[in-house]
Parts: C-alpha cells; sequence; structure tokens
C-alpha cells in the first residue's frame, strides 16, 4: 500500500511488488493505482483499512526475520 498525496487528490498503489527495480519490471506481480479526491469517502476507507491492518499486525523482530 502506497500513498502518494498532491494537493488535490491521492494516488493509492496496491499490490503485491515492491519498489525495487526487480519488483517493479518483473512479471507475476499485481498492482492497482486509484486516484481519488483528498476528502473523499474512498480516500477515508482506504486509509481506515490500512489502519486497522497495522494496528493487527505482528511487529518484525529479530527472531522473526532470524525464521527467514
Amino acid at each position: 500500500y502506497y500513498l502518494l498525496r498532491e494537493p488535490e487528490s491521492s494516488t493509492i498503489v496496491i499490490g503485491s511488488s515492491n519498489l525495487t527495480s526487480d519488483g517493479l519490471s518483473s512479471e507475476g506481480e499485481l498492482n492497482a493505482a486509484f486516484r481519488c479526491k483528498n476528502g473523499s469517502i474512498e480516500l477515508s476507507q482506504f486509509e481506515q483499512t490500512f489502519n486497522e491492518q497495522w494496528d493487527e499486525a505482528a511487529t518484525l523482530t529479530s527472531e522473526i526475520i532470524s525464521i527467514y
């Protein structure tokens, strides 16, 4: 989830890739971009959903990283 804010609108990018060269250019990744007016119900809903997911996420620790 990436949120790019501009003065009148924001662009939300949701997808499985990351912002590395391979993540943006290789096949097998899927992303969608949405443009919403700032203050719109759509933007508010995206932000609310993100915040709810963030609050439920586990903290990334050295122990978790070592598993991988």
